[in-house]
């Protein structure tokens, strides 16, 4: 996958000013309605309810499309619904992902290893009074994250519930309390194996890197949460999730075209990089196109 180089600052400052000045435009319009209510007295219920109902819609609401970093997923609680396909990744699977963030060189603190989108959307439980994150796309990366993490951390890094089978949520939730070199526990569910194979392969994985001179766990552990991204897209509850789904994988797809259809026409010699360089590179983003 392909690295980002931004500046931190340049960017912090533009969204600042662009959130202050959009404050400061809403800020004019409350301005206006108190000016019309002191004129208008009469009409402070009917003003009052199409407040509150603007303030509800709002809060349903969430940012259509971000970049959010590992760790700004810390204590989020996430569900996948029983229309979702099991937990399926293989153990290369796993393998391949821990090596695509292991061999991703960190040149400044802005650079970082870009995943696969995730599609959220919010939704609140019968049973339970916390809000959850539904994962709509997404639940093999983010559950394989969840393994990883329970793995490194010992402790949950973010809350995942599986609505298939009770079983389930608890063996996942279970595997940081397990001990170094686990090999064999007994499981109940197909869910559970898939789980622990992950486990045993993420285990596997670290023990044997270890043994390699310089390799550092922690330092493994802070790029994956400070310098790993997921393409992050929440839909609202009152919207058709197909057709979301639908979009995300449209506009990802169209900006992989135009970057490399921009990149196709630059001179090699003047990025510095040979022609299987730039090929490489290229087939990298064919590739995320066609596996969004």
């Amino acid at each position: 996958m392909p690295k980002y180089r931004e500046s931190d600052a340049d960017i912090d400052f533009y969204n600042k000013f662009k959130i202050e000045e959009k404050i400061l435009q809403a800020e004019k319009l409350l301005l206006k309605v108190q000016e019309i209510l002191r004129q208008k007295p009469d009409l402070f219920e009917i003003a009052e309810s199409s407040l509150n109902h603007l303030i509800n819609d709002l809060e349903q609401r969430e940012n259509s499309l971000e970049l959010k970093r590992i760790e700004e997923l810390t204590n989020k609680h996430f569900f996948v619904d029983s229309y979702q396909r099991g937990y399926k990744w293989k153990p290369q699977q796993v393998k391949a992902l821990l090596d695509d963030i292991d061999e991703f060189k960190i040149e400044k603190s802005s650079d970082f290893y870009c995943l696969q989108p995730v599609v959220v959307k919010r939704t609140k439980l019968q049973d339970d009074v916390q809000y959850y994150w539904e994962l709509i796309d997404g639940q093999q990366r983010m559950t394989t994250i969840f393994i990883i993490l329970s793995y490194l951390n010992k402790d949950k890094f973010f809350h995942l519930r599986y609505e298939t089978r009770k079983e389930s949520t608890e063996f996942l939730n279970q595997l940081s309390n397990l001990p170094e070199n686990a090999s064999e526990i007994p499981l109940s569910t197909i869910d559970s194996h898939y789980f622990f194979e992950a486990y045993k392969a993420i285990q596997e994985w670290f023990l044997k890197k270890e043994e390699e001179a310089g390799f550092s766990r922690e330092d493994w552990k802070s790029k994956l949460l400070k310098n790993t991204k997921v393409i992050w897209y929440a839909v609202r509850n009152n919207e058709n999730e197909d057709f979301r789904k639908q979009s995300i994988e449209i506009l990802v797809v169209s900006k992989c075209d135009v970057l490399t259809t921009y990149l196709s026409c630059l001179d090699c010699i003047l990025i510095k990089i040979d022609a299987r360089q730039l090929h490489d590179f290229l087939s990298s983003w064919k590739s995320l196109k066609f596996s969004v």
